[in-house]
């Protein structure tokens, strides 16, 4: 059977591609992109094009997205990426950037994705103005639910300056974390719409495989919790850098009671922001407050957080080799023996 396979490859090919696109219509996504998956494009007696081969497994990463199989989706981008380098088709390299934009939504990596939904935006001058501004508002609403930090700032600072944006319905909410004001809780409602629209998979989740809701009862809402935990965190580290703005120094009481959460967490976000080089500041537990640190003139903050993180990449390095030292002192004198007999000036 193995043999005919190989001598009908071709009409088998064309077969499931057709199948494909029929349980496409159809609905049947799954099936579909497991009949796209048998085709043997690297495996076969076939050479195939670059474009019938990235054609095939973008279709499939588009097929899983959809059922939000987010693993099995990035198996095929990857594979993609892999050929976009030899691909000049812009059609294709469109939907590669799509779809690996959402995957990296669907993965909430909201950063990453809102900047290459920006480029989106402007990458492609054939593209009509509607998809243009659609890639646009995708990227406000990444932004929006991103982790607050100097990247998140400069793409904040993109689309402000994007006059498109004005017309949104969330460009309020944008134009007081690009201004560096304060955010209400309350304020946050308006935001229903946006995500209604492009991150319906965190409002309306399907099902877990064999859960079951009683006729009457409402299935739990779990999604609402978990986009609200989105919200609110992307909210509370934003005003955490509103107001390190504002003060110098301030309890953590009094912190808590301007980012509306207790003093506990208010120290916990703080600490975290500060660990990963995204907010400047001391934290003082013996008197509860926290002092701010403003950027010296002339200092690029990005730049800074760089040479933090080097910084603490040396210094773990330096450990690691101490610790080796430490744990085996024969093989690190051998090892510097042997260097220092090829290079002597060590």
């Amino acid at each position: 059977m193995q043999s005919r396979n190989i001598a009908f490859e071709s009409q088998i090919v064309e077969l499931r591609n057709q199948l494909s696109r029929r349980l496409e219509a159809t609905g049947c996504l799954g099936e579909a992109a497991s009949v796209l998956a048998e085709i043997p494009l690297e495996s076969g007696q076939r050479t195939y094009a670059v474009t019938f081969k990235m054609d095939i497994y973008l279709r499939i990463a588009e097929y899983y997205l959809k059922l939000q199989q987010i693993s099995d989706a990035e198996t095929y981008v990857n594979r993609a990426s892999l050929l976009q380098p030899e691909c000049e088709d812009q059609n294709l390299l469109l939907r590669y950037k799509t779809a690996y934009a959402h995957l990296l939504d669907h993965k909430h990596r909201f950063l990453e994705a809102g900047q290459r939904y920006a480029e989106l935006s402007i990458r492609f001058p054939w593209m009509d103005e509607a998809e243009r501004v659609s890639f646009l508002e995708r990227a406000l609403a990444a932004a929006l639910l991103a982790s607050a930090g100097h990247q998140r700032t400069r793409l904040l600072a993109t689309l402000y300056k994007d006059e498109r944006c004005q017309a949104f319905e969330a460009y309020p909410i944008l134009e007081k974390m690009y201004m560096g004001r304060l955010i209400k809780r309350c304020s946050l409602s308006t935001l229903g719409p946006l995500l209604e629209k492009f991150y319906p998979h965190l409002l309306h989740p399907p099902p877990a495989a064999g859960a079951t809701v009683s006729a009457g009862s409402k299935p739990p809402n779990t999604s609402n919790h978990s986009v609200q935990e989105l919200l609110e965190r992307a909210v509370v580290e934003h005003n955490m850098l509103a107001a390190s703005l504002i003060y110098n120094n301030i309890s953590l009481a009094n912190l808590g009671d301007l980012l509306e959460i207790t003093a506990t967490e208010a120290e916990a976000v703080a600490s975290q922001m500060i660990s990963e080089d995204r907010l400047m500041g001391q934290i003082d537990q013996i008197d509860g407050a926290i002092h701010f640190k403003v950027p010296t003139s002339g200092e690029d903050p990005v730049l800074a957080s760089w040479s933090g993180q080097i910084n603490s990449l040396c210094t773990s390095v330096n450990r690691i080799v101490e610790g080796i030292e430490a744990a085996h002192p024969d093989w690190v004198h051998d090892q510097l023996s042997a260097r220092m007999a090829v290079d002597p000036i060590l």
